[in-house]
């Protein structure tokens, strides 16, 4: 559910802009002139002009001056400032700011990390309308985020947000409609929400598409369909359909050129199940030609991202030594990581090390 600031900004410019069509008083003129400035780049005149619409009463100021903190335009970073504009922002009714604040909560940046209080605010800016904030509540209500689980309420906040126009709204509540939660069974309507997200290029939305055509649900199985999907989503360089995209070609397809071609991809973007497997292909010796060194890179990478698999792998590769530098202290650290995340066969092979 994160969403960085300077994102959810660059749609909200758009709705900003309806202020010059309004009779615009001394706070609307600072803002529009601060709104030029900040689009093109010249940040210090721009946080000039937002500070007089602030002052003002203008909460747009407010709100885009708590940006320019969060991001550093035209001062020093500053999350402490950022978090009290956009409070100040949410406080004058602003659903931009009430959303910030709730990230904020979500993230846990400069305020104790709170699911809970998240869910406050940005239920407060879904009450006002503001579309990305009725999506991320209907996903907290979806998986029980900060509030209690309820798929029936989770579909209604997403369709609200579906008729803002959201792409992302529209595959949270596809997948409802896929499998039933909160609402009827209804693959050719999840098929329809899709497709419509998909045709704003939702990464996601091909993903689900794929799956339809790979089980056939709602939809003619085509495996065909299903990797061009796959293709679609990967080529707008999304590390989970490039990672799923490889498994395809290396493992139904039987394709190993194209397979692995799109396996490091994913794990150039950091994709942590796919340096897993990385790692596991070049430590077997299976698909790559085998290389124990660069099998311990790729493990690292995907333990220091929090793989336990790979923490375990990386482990009893460091603990026996075999075509790597044996150290039995890092051994045991990673082993000591995966156990303490419930990993039993990291639990088992630390209780063997025990007894030797």
């Amino acid at each position: 559910m994160k969403i960085k600031s300077a994102t959810i900004l660059l749609a909200f410019i758009a709705a900003s802009l309806s202020l010059f069509a309004q009779k615009p008083s001394n706070a609307t003129l600072n803002f529009r002139e601060g709104l030029r400035k900040y689009v093109k780049k010249d940040y210090t005149t721009a946080f000039e002009y937002f500070k007089r619409a602030s002052d003002d009463g203008e909460s747009n100021g407010d709100l885009y001056l708590g940006t320019m903190y969060f991001n550093g335009y035209g001062v020093a970073k500053d999350y402490n400032k950022a978090f009290e504009w956009y409070m100040q922002a949410a406080s004058r009714f602003n659903s931009q700011g009430q959303l910030q604040v709730g990230l904020m909560y979500y993230e846990g940046i400069v305020v104790k990390k709170s699911a809970e209080k998240a869910s406050e605010w940005i239920l407060r800016s879904a009450q006002q309308g503001n579309t990305d904030a009725q999506y991320l509540y209907g996903c907290m209500l979806k998986n029980g985020d900060g509030v209690a689980k309820d798929y029936a309420k989770a579909a209604e906040y997403l369709q609200l947000s579906v008729g803002g126009g959201n792409s992302d709204a529209q595959v949270a509540l596809g997948e409802l409609y896929l499998k039933g939660l909160g609402v009827t069974p209804d693959n050719l309507k999840a098929l329809e929400l899709f497709t419509s997200a998909g045709n704003s290029k939702n990464p996601e939305a091909y993903l689900w598409l794929s799956q339809m055509y790979q089980k056939g649900d709602g939809v003619a199985k085509d495996k065909k369909m299903a990797i061009d999907y796959l293709t679609m989503a990967a080529n707008l360089d999304y590390p989970k359909a490039q990672f799923e995209l490889a498994l395809q070609y290396l493992n139904e397809v039987k394709d190993n050129r194209t397979g692995t071609t799109w396996l490091l991809k994913a794990g150039a973007n950091s994709y942590t199940e796919a340096e897993f497997y990385i790692g596991q292909l070049l430590e077997k010796g299976s698909v790559f030609p085998k290389d124990i060194r660069q099998a311990e890179d790729w493990y690292t990478r995907a333990a220091e991202h929090g793989h336990v698999g790979a923490q375990y792998s990386l482990g009893m590769l460091l603990l026996n030594g075999k075509g790597v530098e044996s150290n039995t202290g890092k051994g045991k650290s990673w082993l000591e990581k995966a156990a303490a995340n419930g990993y039993q066969p990291a639990i088992d092979a630390l209780k063997d090390t025990t007894k030797k």
